[in-house]
């Protein structure tokens, strides 16, 4: 049995319930996508073809918004930027969003190691990438 859960970091995880583990399928950290400070989250699905869904509301129940989002490969050159990032940083992700729509030969990949992690690892990992 399996089924989807949607993060505090901003990341959609498929949900295996009989291993009891998450395996993330998107990271919104890092894309052309620019997250809704001003909205809240309601409810969201991953269709068969990998659309997701999202439904979000405002704060005062006075409007909504249904949005569809589906993963394409990008054919930009990409730029990657890799470190900790604070999850409170709104500028920086919303600016990495805006660069990403707006121009049309490079692409910014933000790689965040997240708090609590082993940044020295993550270096490792990530450096011969």
């Amino acid at each position: 049995m399996a089924g989807y859960s949607v993060s505090t970091d901003r990341r959609i995880s498929k949900v295996d319930m009989v291993e009891g583990s998450l395996s993330p399928i998107l990271f919104f950290s890092g894309i052309s996508y620019g997250w809704h400070e001003d909205l809240e989250l309601q409810d969201f699905q991953v269709a068969e073809d990998g659309t997701i869904e999202l439904l979000w509301s405002e704060s005062k129940g006075a409007g909504g918004l249904l949005e569809k989002l589906k993963m394409e490969k990008v054919e930009k050159i990409p730029i990657i930027i890799r470190g900790r990032f604070l999850s409170s940083d709104i500028w920086f992700g919303n600016k990495v969003a805006q660069f990403n729509m707006e121009n049309s030969t490079y692409h910014v990949i933000v790689e965040d190691c997240g708090s609590g992690n082993d940044e020295e690892g993550f270096a490792r990992l990530t450096a011969s990438r």
